[in-house]
C-alpha cells in the first residue's frame, strides 16, 4: 500500500510540472517575438522610441509591468495548472537612458 501511495504521489507532481511547462505554442510565439524585436534592433535605442515600436505593433504601453519589461503577449494556458503564459521582453537601461540590453522569455501563471 505505501509504495501505491508513493507511485501516485510521484505520478501527481509530475502531472503537475508538465501542465505547467512551456508549450510548443509559448515556445513558437516567443522566437516570434525574438525575431520581431531584433528586427528593431533596440540596443542604442531610447524608452521613446520603444513606445513608439509598440504603438506601432498594437502592444498596449500600459505592458510595462516595470521600468525594465514589456507584456509582449498573453498565451492561454494549456495545462492543467497553468492559466496563462506572458512573452515577456525585458530591458536593461544604460546611464544615458538607452538600452544596452535586452532579453524575450516566457512566464506561466501556475498554481
Amino acid at each position: 500500500m505505501r509504495a501505491f501511495v508513493k507511485v501516485t504521489l510521484l505520478l501527481s507532481v509530475i502531472v503537475s510540472l508538465i501542465s505547467c511547462s512551456s508549450s510548443g505554442a509559448v515556445e513558437e510565439r516567443q522566437e516570434f517575438w525574438l525575431q520581431k524585436i531584433s528586427e528593431f534592433k533596440p540596443v542604442g535605442k531610447t524608452r521613446s522610441e520603444l513606445f513608439e515600436w509598440q504603438k506601432t505593433n498594437d502592444i498596449p504601453l500600459n505592458s510595462f509591468p516595470n521600468k525594465g519589461g514589456v507584456i509582449l503577449e498573453v498565451i492561454e494556458g494549456d495545462g492543467l495548472v497553468c492559466s496563462k503564459w506572458h512573452i515577456l521582453l525585458s530591458i536593461d537601461v544604460d546611464s544615458n537612458d538607452l538600452i544596452s540590453n535586452y532579453s524575450v522569455t516566457s512566464a506561466g501563471t501556475c498554481l
